[in-house]
Formats: C-alpha cells, structure tokens, sequence
C-alpha cells in the first residue's frame, strides 16, 4: 500500500483519583503503531481528535511522537460519530485504541465507524504491516494464542493494549507540535446524553454461609467429584418453596432476625 493515508484516533479521559485530565494508554499504543509504520516515510500519518482543542491532555500525545493533533471542534453534546466519518473517507487505514475509559459501551467507535464507512474492522491487533491493496496484521487470541489476518480495502484497526507499548516522553516534543483545531462537518445534535457523573456504590454482598466443617472435610469435599450438595425443590406450592428457602438462610445464619 504505497503512499497510504493512516490516521490515528486519539481520546482523553479523567483520572480515576485526581480528576485530571490524560491521555487514554490504549491509543497511545494505537499512536506507537502508526508512528513504525511510517518510520520508512512511505506512508502519511494524521492524529485527530474529537472535542475540545484546549483539551490539555492533547499535548501528551504531541509527547509522543505526534507532530500536530487535528482537533474536530464539537459541542457539548454532539455525536462525534458523523464528523468523524466524515473526515475518514478515503483514508486508508485508522488506528484506534481498543477501549476508551472502559466505562460502560466503550470500545464501540471503531464497530460505529466501520458501519459508517462500510469498511473492514479488525480488533485486538498487535502489529500491522502495509501490504499492496491492504494490510496483514497479528491478532490477539485468549490463552495467548495469536493468528495472522489479512484485510483487503480500507481498514479499522483497535489496536491491543499489548501491541509494544508506548514510545518515550519529551517535553521538547510537547512544546514543538501544535494542536490545530477544525470545523466539523457532519456534526449535529445526539439524542445521547453523557451519563451524569456520581458516586459509585458499594456492590451487593453475596450470600455465603460459614463454613464450620474440619479442615480435613473441606479438603475432602473440593476433590470429591460428586455433587456439592443442596436440595432442589420443584414440587409444591410457591408459599411451600419460600419456605424451604428461608429455613436454609436460617440454618446457615444468613437470614436476620429482625422483625
């Protein structure tokens, strides 16, 4: 893929304790990629990010080795989605991290885009290699498994966490790129409303009655290949079911004796 268009995808998040604005680790990792791939200058990369160009955070990704970050100016409130889809059309390659702050349906931009742009997405890449017409990437597998896949057209990669880490800091980076800001186009009001940002709770404690037996029969009950006990109670009225339920939480101490 000769003189290839490859854009990386860059987001920020708060930290969990100080509130401070960063950079997200898995697109820095997406960021490291493309900057090996045009290492040898066959390919041209751009970095871009959705929302707030006074955004500090952005100057970490300049840090690392990202010359300029194009910022798609949104407001509060905008789906991003169209603008970036907008502007992707025609590239050749995009590089994004696999998740954002992990918060609840993060790692659903790069599935998004793809449908936006009818092009292939390839998740939990490790390392991508241009090839004529596509490229040819290591995927990520569970129980350390890997495979080689090869995508023809344009592509979507979510770049694994694992995929070589990230390149070295400088400040003198930092301070030479620049963070140049844009129009959107395509942007338009969502009908999605960010959730609203609140303390969390304290999860549901399960249920575990105390254990009284010797050591010597516990020990004997994990290798025992029979069944772990209980009852099962499929018979009888509903009134008859809670019934043998609440004598075994009272049995096993789990049930309170307040009235």
């Amino acid at each position: 893929m000769a003189d290839a268009r490859i854009a990386v995808l860059v987001s920020v998040e708060r930290h969990p304790v100080s509130g401070a604005w960063r950079r997200n680790r898995n697109d820095a990792a997406a960021l490291a990629l493309g900057l090996r791939l045009v290492a040898n200058g066959a390919a041209r990369l751009d970095v871009i990010h959705a929302g707030d160009a006074a955004n500090p955070a952005l100057r970490d990704y300049l840090a690392l080795g990202a010359g300029k970050v194009e910022v798609i100016a949104l407001p509060a409130g905008a789906d991003a989605l169209p603008a970036l889809a907008a502007r992707l059309r025609g590239v050749d390659l995009v590089l994004c991290g696999s998740a954002g702050d992990n918060g609840l349906g993060s790692g659903m931009l790069p599935y998004l885009l793809g449908a936006a742009l009818g092009c292939a997405v390839l998740p939990q890449a490790l390392e991508v290699e241009l090839k004529p017409g596509g490229i040819e990437a290591l995927q990520f597998l569970p129980k350390g498994r890997r495979r080689r896949v090869a995508v023809q057209g344009p592509a979507i990669v979510a770049v694994h966490p694992l995929a070589g880490g990230e390149p070295r800091w400088s400040h003198a980076r930092a301070v030479a790129g620049s963070v140049v800001a844009s129009a959107a186009v395509g942007a338009q009001a969502s009908a999605w409303q960010p959730p609203v940002v609140e303390a969390a709770t304290r999860k549901p404690r399960r249920l575990k009655p105390v254990d009284r037996r010797s050591g010597h029969a516990r020990m004997s009950a994990a290798v025992d290949t029979a069944g772990a006990g209980g009852q099962v109670v499929s018979d009888g009225t509903s009134v008859e079911k809670a019934q043998v339920l609440l004598r075994y939480l009272g049995e096993h101490g789990l049930r309170s004796t307040r009235t």
